[in-house]
This record gives C-alpha cells, sequence and structure tokens, in this order.
C-alpha cells in the first residue's frame, strides 16, 4: 500500500521499528546516563499524520481522492512527466498559474487533484472549491464566518478554482473574483482554474481586471479527448 493509500485508507503505521521503541533510540552515555535519539520512523510517522490533517482542512473531493489520482496518471495520455512539470512550474513558483479547460469528463479537476496531491506530500496548504460554493460561503451569513474563510483561501498555498464560468455573473461577483484573484496575483500565490470555457469567453463575466492578470499569469491547458466518464460507463 502506497504512502498516499495509507493515509486516504486511514492505515497510518505506528511508530517503531528493529533500531528503535515507539520511534526512541535510546543512547548510552559515558560515564553514566542515556539520551535519548529520534528514530527516522517517528518521523515518518509524524509526516503522514501532518499530511493527513492538511488533507482534512483541504475540502478536495475524498471520493476522487480514494481513487489516487496519481496513480491513475502515470500511464495516461497526458503523462504523470507533464503533470510533474507543470508541478514545477506552477506549485514551486507561483507566479504561474494554471487553467485547465475542456469539455465535462476530460480529466480536468483530477489533474488538479493530481497537483494538489504532490503539494500536500510536501505538506504545505491547499484549498480546493468550485467558484459557486466558495461565492456562496462568501455571502454574509449568522451561521458561517465568511471574512474568516475568505482570509483563508487568500492565503492558502495552492488554491483550486473548479468551474470557474458556472457562477451567475453580478456586480458583487466581480468584485468578490477581483479581491481573490488580485490578492494571489501580487503575492505570487499560485491558483488552478478548471473551467468548461476558454478564458476568453470569461471575459466580460470575470471583469476585464481579473481577465487580464489570468491571461497573462496562466498556464494554459486545452483538453479536448472524449469524456471519461461517458467512456467509463459504456
Amino acid at each position: 500500500m502506497t504512502f498516499w493509500e495509507k493515509i486516504i485508507n486511514n492505515q497510518i503505521p505506528e511508530a517503531g521499528c528493529s533500531k528503535c521503541v515507539g520511534g526512541k533510540i535510546k543512547i548510552e552515555k559515558e560515564p553514566l546516563g542515556w539520551d535519548i535519539k529520534i528514530c527516522d520512523c517517528l518521523y515518518e510517522v509524524e509526516h503522514y499524520k501532518a499530511v493527513r490533517d492538511y488533507i482534512n482542512t483541504s475540502n478536495l473531493p475524498k471520493g476522487q481522492l480514494k481513487r489516487n489520482p496519481i496513480k491513475l496518471f502515470r500511464d495516461a495520455i497526458i503523462t504523470y512527466q507533464l503533470l510533474e512539470n507543470l508541478s514545477k512550474q506552477v506549485l514551486e513558483d507561483g507566479s504561474k498559474w494554471l487553467y485547465l479547460c475542456g469539455t465535462p469528463g476530460t480529466g480536468k479537476t483530477l489533474i488538479s487533484l493530481v497537483l494538489a496531491q504532490m503539494l500536500l506530500e510536501s505538506e504545505k496548504t491547499v484549498h480546493f472549491t468550485t467558484v459557486t460554493d466558495m461565492l456562496d460561503k462568501l455571502r454574509p451569513s449568522e451561521d458561517f464566518n465568511s471574512r474568516e474563510y475568505f482570509e483563508e483561501i487568500k492565503n492558502v498555498d495552492l488554491l483550486i478554482l473548479d468551474d470557474i464560468g458556472q457562477e451567475k455573473s453580478s456586480q458583487w461577483v466581480r468584485e468578490k473574483l477581483y479581491m481573490l484573484i488580485n490578492h494571489r496575483y501580487n503575492e505570487c500565490l499560485p491558483i488552478i482554474f478548471t473551467s468548461n470555457k476558454k478564458i476568453e469567453k470569461l471575459k466580460t463575466q470575470i471583469s476585464e481586471a481579473v481577465y487580464s492578470r489570468v491571461k497573462s499569469n496562466a498556464l494554459f491547458l486545452d483538453l479536448t479527448s472524449d469524456d471519461k466518464r461517458l467512456c467509463q460507463k459504456q
């Protein structure tokens, strides 16, 4: 079972190996006394736990994660090597974003999950949301702290905005998108967008200012294959 599968299936190992007891190595010191050294296996367990905690706060779709996105893409047409290259350009240097465009079922969300998984394994924070869900949470409510949520998504290490362009446009929507995207643009924080529409078709809907930042700052990947979900059902 892989590192990722152990986390998703809640089978994180306990510390303890042939070199230690519970992750601690007892070393005798002269003339009297003992010293304690932390074993590598304990660091590994702590890494498992840290990644698990980041997953639990990421809002990533758990059903998709159980399929192990990285494993699914090892032999995909969109090669794993390409995704690794995208990871280096987007995740390691937030001055570049990624815009995944394609019809439903072409793998846009799955690609974003692979890249999210790569970042989570480096113990970085990720937040996944559809744009419509995000905007719904940003509306004032007595039951939800929208201001705190906005600060969180503005500053998370990787923000994935799924299905941009499906939201109903308004002045308030355009302002919120501008505030969010402009902040991450200024702070060089990465964003992955997925959409059924090419960015040019969203120019009016998302405002000129947002369009300009995405257009000038993003790498664009156009997915034109058949709907994978429909193929799997046949």
